[in-house]
Formats: C-alpha cells, structure tokens, sequence
C-alpha cells in the first residue's frame, strides 16, 4: 500500500481511508478493468451475427483487449487472490463485473443449438477457449524476451484453431464463417 499510495503522489493514510486493506484496492480495480472489459465486448458484437461469428468476436475483443492493457493483465492475473475469510469469496466468484462474461456462455449455447458448434458441454467450450486465450495472452505480456509472432497474429490464430478443434465447421475462418 505504501508502493500505490507513493506512486498515486499521496499519504498511505490517506489511501486507507478510501480502501482499508490492499485487498480491498485490488478489488476496486477488478471491478473497473472487467466493467471495461464488459463494456468493450459488448461493443464488440453485433447482435445480428451468427453464433460462431459472435464467438469469435467475443474471444478476438477479449484478446485484443488484454493485449491493449498490459498492466492490467498483470494487475488481474498475477497477482493472487487471498479472501481473508470463506465469506468474503474470491473476486472471480463474487464479481458482478465478471458476471458480465455470460456473454460468452450465450453465444456459446447459440453455436450450439445452431449446429455450427457441436460440442455439448458449453461449459467445457468456454474453459477450453478461455485457456487458449489466456495461455496466449499470458506468454505474450509476460514473457516479452521471447520472440513470439505477431500478437495480433497469434490470438487470431489460436481463436481460429480453438473454435475448429471444438467442431465448428471446416470453412469457417477469421474472414468469415
């Protein structure tokens, strides 16, 4: 706290009398990032698409998104998540912000019920393609040393392999579906 309150120009007092433990400062900026993140996503689909196109969508803005803000990856992913009590949850299991990710599950189920995404456990699918994002997102932003492909590159790719190995059809790619 003393590290924030020293960068934020200010007092540690004066930074606990807005959060009263660090924990309570991480959990202010878990709420604003997945808030953006919803609000990105959201802004990143059309309603009228198909189901995998939306899917699609979805986990390019989510990448493109981590990809954008570094920092707050590193802020979101890297750093543990201790409740100080079994009541006070995990941010990932009592965020309304991260609620917003259902997003996901929609279209997931639509895919679904639409035929063009066969497989039938949606929860499954949603793990299997946070995974490949996140696994993408976390090699690119933390491990800048190495010589990765073009990140753009790289998460389009991934999307398009992920979605292909889980059953959407043959054709389908980024330019279309």
């Amino acid at each position: 706290m003393r590290r924030v309150a020293e960068q934020a120009g200010c007092a540690p007092s004066a930074l606990y009398r807005y959060f009263p433990s660090k924990r309570a400062l991480l959990r202010f900026i878990w709420e604003e990032v997945f808030a953006d993140l919803a609000a990105h996503l959201h802004r990143s689909v059309s309603p009228s698409s198909p189901p995998l196109v939306r899917l699609r969508d979805l986990s390019l803005a989510y990448y493109h998104f981590w990809l954008e803000r570094p920092e707050d990856f590193r802020a979101i992913f890297l750093i543990q998540d201790q409740a100080d009590t079994e009541a006070a949850g995990y941010f990932a299991q009592t965020s309304a912000a991260v609620g917003e990710l259902r997003i996901f599950s929609h279209a997931i189920e639509q895919a679904r019920q639409e035929g063009s995404l066969p497989q039938n456990d949606p929860l499954l699918v949603r793990d299997i393609l946070f995974s490949a994002l996140q696994g993408a997102l976390l090699n690119v932003i933390t491990i800048p040393e190495y010589s990765w492909s073009e990140p753009h590159q790289l998460g389009s790719t991934t999307v398009e392999i992920v979605l292909r190995g889980l059953g959407a059809p043959a054709d389908f790619c980024l330019n279309g579906a």
